[in-house]
C-alpha cells in the first residue's frame, strides 16, 4: 500500500492555530447573557435565557473511567470520522470532557458545546433533545450573528420545522473563524477520500514501487507545507480556508495524475516538450526573482523552489519505476502546474497568467 498523507498534516495544524483541539470545546462565555447582542438579538438571547437550565440525562455523560480514557480526545475528529469511521458515542463522551474542562485561554469554537449541539439536535446516538441543543448553541460566544442563526434554526426544529433535515455547526458559518475550523474539517474528510483513494491507486504496485511512492508523499508534504508558509498571504481572516485550500489543491492534483496513470491515460509529451517546460520554469523562477513586488520575499520563494525540485525529482524516480515511458510526460506535467504558480506571484500584468487559474495558486 502506498504512503498515505499523515493524518495529522491536513486539519490538525490549522485548527491548532485557530486555537482549537485539546480541549478546546470549553466554553467562555453564554449567550444568554452577553451584552454583545442585547439590542441587535433580542430573540435569540431570549431563547438562550429560557434555556440555561436544559440539561442532557445523565447516563449520557461519561463515566469518571470513560472520561479518564478520553483526556486528550478530540471530539470534531470522533464526530466528522477525520482518520476513521465517525464515532458519535465516542465524540458525546469527548465532548462532555472538552466542555467540563473549562479553560480560560482559548476560543469558542465547534468542539465541545459545538459537537453535543449537533449530537442532541440530530439525536445520533441520543434521545433528541433540542432544549439542550439549543443551551450548548448559545455557550458559543464567539460570532453574534453565527450564534442568532444557530440558535434561531434549532429553535425552528423545536417547533417542528425542518426536523429532517441533519444539523451541522458549519451550516451558519460565515466569520472567517468560523470558516476556518470548518474549511478544516471539510478539508480532513477530502483528505480521509483522498487517502483511500491513494491506496486504491497503489494496490498492484511492488515494494520498489510503494518505497518510490513512498519517498514522493514525503517530497510531497514537504513541498506542500513550504507553499503554504512562504507563499500563501496568511495575512486575513480567511488565512486558514486560504491554507487548506492551497495545501488541497497540491494533493488533488497528484491524485487526479495518479487516477489517469493506472487507467491508461494522462499527459501525453516527450523529452523536447520536458525541455522547453524546464525552460518556461527558469524563465518564469528569473522573472520572480527580479519582480520588485514584497510578498512573497525571494528567499522564502527559494526555500520552496528547492523543496518542489525534490518533490518534481520524485515523480520522476516514481515514474521511470512504475510508468517509464510516461515518466518525460509526467515530469513535463508537473513541470507546468510549478511554473504557473510562479507566474501568479508576479506583479508584472504581461506576465501574470491572470483568470481563475491563480485564484487558489
Amino acid at each position: 500500500m502506498p504512503a498515505l498523507v499523515s493524518r495529522s498534516a491536513p486539519w490538525a495544524a490549522a485548527f491548532a492555530a485557530l486555537a482549537l483541539f485539546g480541549s478546546a470545546g470549553a466554553q467562555s462565555g453564554d449567550w444568554a447573557d452577553s451584552k454583545k447582542g442585547a439590542r441587535k438579538y433580542p430573540e435569540s438571547q431570549a431563547i438562550c435565557r429560557s434555556l440555561k437550565t436544559a440539561t442532557a440525562p445523565a447516563g449520557d455523560r461519561p463515566t469518571k473511567a470513560q472520561a479518564a480514557a478520553l483526556k486528550d480526545c478530540d471530539s470534531v475528529d470522533l464526530y466528522y470520522g477525520l482518520g476513521g469511521a465517525p464515532d458519535r458515542i465516542k465524540a458525546r463522551r469527548c465532548a462532555f470532557v472538552q466542555l467540563d474542562s473549562k479553560p480560560d485561554d482559548l476560543e469558542d469554537g465547534v468542539s465541545g458545546a459545538g459537537v453535543l449541539a449537533m449530537i442532541y439536535a440530530n439525536g445520533d446516538g441520543v434521545s433528541r433533545n433540542l432544549d439542550f441543543a439549543i443551551h450548548m448553541a448559545c455557550l458559543d460566544a464567539f460570532s453574534p450573528f453565527e450564534i442568532d442563526s444557530r440558535v434561531k434554526a434549532l429553535d425552528a426544529r423545536r417547533r417542528g420545522e425542518g426536523l429532517n433535515e441533519p444539523y451541522d455547526y458549519c451550516d451558519e458559518a460565515s466569520s472567517g473563524f468560523a470558516m476556518g475550523e470548518c474549511s478544516a474539517i471539510w478539508s480532513g474528510q477530502e483528505t480521509v477520500k483522498r487517502n483511500a483513494r491513494f491506496a486504491a491507486a497503489g494496490r498492484t504496485w511492488n515494494p520498489v514501487q510503494r518505497k518510490a511512492f513512498a519517498k514522493l508523499s514525503k517530497a510531497r508534504e514537504a513541498y506542500v507545507e513550504a507553499r503554504v508558509d512562504n507563499e500563501v498571504d496568511l495575512s486575513g481572516t480567511a488565512r486558514t480556508v486560504s491554507a487548506m485550500a492551497a495545501r488541497d489543491q497540491i494533493r488533488d492534483f497528484d491524485i487526479e495524475l495518479l487516477e489517469a496513470l493506472t487507467k491508461g491515460a494522462g499527459p501525453g509529451a516527450d523529452r523536447l516538450t520536458l525541455t522547453r517546460d524546464d525552460a518556461a520554469l527558469n524563465d518564469a523562477f528569473r522573472r520572480l526573482m527580479a519582480d520588485r513586488g514584497a510578498f512573497p520575499a525571494k528567499a522564502d520563494i527559494r526555500r520552496t523552489q528547492r523543496l518542489w525540485l525534490a518533490y518534481r525529482d520524485s515523480w520522476a524516480g516514481f515514474m521511470r519505476l512504475t510508468w517509464p515511458t510516461k515518466a518525460d510526460a509526467v515530469v513535463a506535467y508537473v513541470t507546468r502546474q510549478r511554473t504557473i504558480r510562479l507566474l501568479c506571484m508576479l506583479d508584472d500584468g504581461d506576465a501574470h497568467p491572470g483568470g481563475d487559474v491563480c485564484l487558489l495558486g
